[in-house]
């Protein structure tokens, strides 16, 4: 039990040091995060819709033949 004090009481402390962003930073940083998330998906989504067509149109039709 003393171990678990000590380490929350030490938390404590190394929380009060942390330097917290400002919310101009913060909401800046989430914006970019969402935007990147975004492009991201419409990437990944694009490339699974090629590949896909790839895959089913061209190379399985080749093998019905």
């Amino acid at each position: 039990m003393k171990n678990i004090g000590t380490f929350l009481k030490e938390v404590r402390s190394e929380m009060a040091r942390v330097e917290w962003p400002k919310p101009e930073e913060f909401i800046g940083a989430t914006i970019v995060t969402l935007l990147l998330v975004l492009f991201f998906t419409i990437y990944l989504g694009l490339l699974d819709k090629i590949l896909e067509w790839v895959i089913y149109k061209q190379i399985f039709s080749l093998v019905r033949r």
